[in-house]
């Protein structure tokens, strides 16, 4: 046995956890932070538990989405709008834009596109439906898939060739937008938001809220597009938002029905291009 100074027996500290003998107190007390690479890893956690960890529940998760919607929303579909009003934008269609006005009018929903997608891969909610292997995956699936998926490839290769024969100017302008359209409702409703609910309900519930984002974003947009123009009434706006939501809702389900049979954003970007193309086309060759 160890004495003491006085002869008493001696007694030995016992470490305490926050004073162990490799480990400093404020070590022992206070978790390590993450690092950075551990901080990025944790940003891009998918899934329903990584979405309530850090959004404080689902519906607070929901509710923010529908926010990021709203907002990429607004910057798409009301930039070149208020240009028109504010700024004297030529109120023309997209290939009689000027050099220096198509650009901003194209760059709205390229970047709305690429702000969509950055927040989608920082978001809990999966983005497999952007993957590679999805997207290759109907050109050699079956029969039917790979005849609908050349068909919608070939048809928009043709036409965008048979516009830039007739106006190059005009007809590039026509194919950037119109990509860029079909490029940002895509990533921002079939990827983002349907890919939230999906993760959040479940298919059904989700088919049917995307159905009805694709319905507000067209009405939307035909209301819009209306007001920018000269001498438009307050009845002729209301059918353009009406007919503007008939339309997304048809465009909804359709890209829908593409989603959920291929797995894929791809097909359904395609089909939306080409009926933008087809759209933009009639007042092409009605100058």
């Amino acid at each position: 046995m160890m004495r003491g100074r006085f002869g008493e027996p001696a007694t030995l500290p016992i470490p305490s956890p926050a004073t162990s003998l490799n480990t400093q107190p404020s070590q022992a007390v206070y978790p390590p932070l993450m690092t950075d690479r551990q901080a990025s890893r944790f940003s891009r956690m998918k899934g329903r538990e990584a979405a309530a960890t850090r959004y404080g529940s689902e519906r607070s998760f929901a509710l923010r989405l529908l926010y990021s919607w709203l907002t990429l929303t607004i910057l798409y579909l009301f930039t070149w709008p208020l240009l028109v009003i504010y700024a004297d934008a030529p109120a023309v269609n997209p290939d009689d834009t000027p050099v220096d006005w198509f650009q901003p009018r194209v760059l709205a929903p390229a970047l709305t596109a690429l702000a969509a997608w950055w927040l989608w891969r920082l978001s809990p909610v999966p983005n497999v439906t952007l993957s590679v292997e999805r997207a290759l995956a109907p050109f050699r699936t079956g029969r039917l898939w790979p005849q609908l998926m050349f068909f919608l490839v070939g048809t928009t290769v043709v036409i965008s060739i048979f516009l830039l024969m007739a106006d190059p100017a005009g007809a590039l302008k026509l194919v950037l937008l119109t990509l860029a359209e079909a490029a940002v409702i895509q990533i921002v409703i079939s990827g983002y938001v349907h890919g939230a609910f999906e993760m959040l309900l479940g298919d059904r519930r989700a088919d049917v809220i995307a159905v009805g984002t694709y319905g507000a974003t067209f009405g939307l947009r035909g209301l819009l597009a209306a007001a920018s123009g000269t001498e438009t009434g307050s009845g002729e706006m209301i059918v353009a938002l009406l007919a503007g939501v008939v339309v997304g809702v048809i465009i909804g389900a359709i890209a829908t029905l593409l989603r959920n049979r291929t797995g894929s954003l791809l097909p359904g970007f395609l089909a939306l291009w080409l009926t933008f193309l087809l759209l933009g086309m009639a007042d092409f060759y009605d100058r």
